[in-house]
């Protein structure tokens, strides 16, 4: 009897045992499910497939940037065309387009400033406009901002005021905001005048200066007596800068001579 009664608690041992290397066994052999994450406000580009219209819109806007860098406006600015003319299945994929930047937009504006409006620029620029993807504050403000970087010595000034006409016409820019711009510009080139006006007398009294060998700096200072030596130094250094003449420092002075 004793011997039965041992015999049936050890079978229950063992098939408790067993029971429990059974339920280890399926955990490790059963697959996970993973669960996939949702894609972050940074993490758009990832989630994107090849051969869609998003990944498109991507590969247009690096390629508008190298075309601009490498000054081949048109086919930089057609590529901007192309984005916006299917900028409605760019909108279907890429929800969050609103809210991320939009380079395509910025080189848009470059190449318009680098060859004026034609139509595939008018097309554009309209396109944007009344796309969706950029609320008219927004615009304004890098319309602005470009305005300010173009507005420069080396400017084609006829190019930009005609841009920024343009932009007026579209009530984008108000009557108050041309005339201030169109003023600046004026005086830009007004300045840039005085400056190549400027830069000829002083370069003419240096090398004058120059013929019958070395010259204290100071001496040129005063043989232009209505300019500022603070004023006259830029284009001595820029002369030196193209290596046409020498700045050498003798005691507290410096002497400028020819380059050989």
């Amino acid at each position: 009897m004793i011997i039965l009664l041992f015999i049936g608690s050890l079978l229950v041992v063992l098939l408790f045992i067993g029971y429990i290397l059974t339920s280890i066994t399926t955990a490790n052999t059963t697959p996970k499910v993973e669960t996939k994450e949702e894609p972050g406000d940074n993490d758009y580009e990832y989630s994107v497939s090849p051969n869609t219209a998003t990944r498109r819109y991507f590969e247009l806007t690096e390629k508008a940037g190298v075309l601009y860098r490498n000054k081949k406006y048109y086919e930089s600015l057609n590529c901007c065309y192309q984005i916006i003319a299917n900028i409605e299945n760019i909108k279907k994929e890429f929800s969050d387009i609103k809210y991320c930047n939009k380079d395509f937009i910025f080189y848009t504006l470059m190449n318009l400033f680098q060859i004026g409006i034609n139509d595939i620029g008018d097309k554009t620029f309209k396109g944007i406009c009344s796309s969706d993807i950029i609320t008219e504050g927004r615009l304004k403000e890098d319309i602005k901002s470009q305005i300010d970087s173009e507005i420069n010595y080396n400017m084609n000034a006829d190019i930009v005021k005609n841009v920024i006409q343009y932009f007026g016409n579209l009530n984008i820019l108000s009557e108050i905001e041309i005339s201030d711009y169109l003023q600046e510009i004026n005086l830009t080139l007004k300045n840039k005048e005085k400056y190549l006006a400027d830069k000829e007398k002083i370069n003419k009294v240096i090398f004058d200066s120059l013929k019958n060998g070395k010259i204290r700096q100071k001496e040129i200072y005063k043989l232009l007596p209505g300019l500022d030596g603070r004023y006259i130094l830029p284009f001595i250094k820029d002369l030196e800068k193209q290596k046409i003449i020498v700045r050498e420092k003798e005691g507290k002075d410096y002497f400028i001579y020819l380059k050989k």
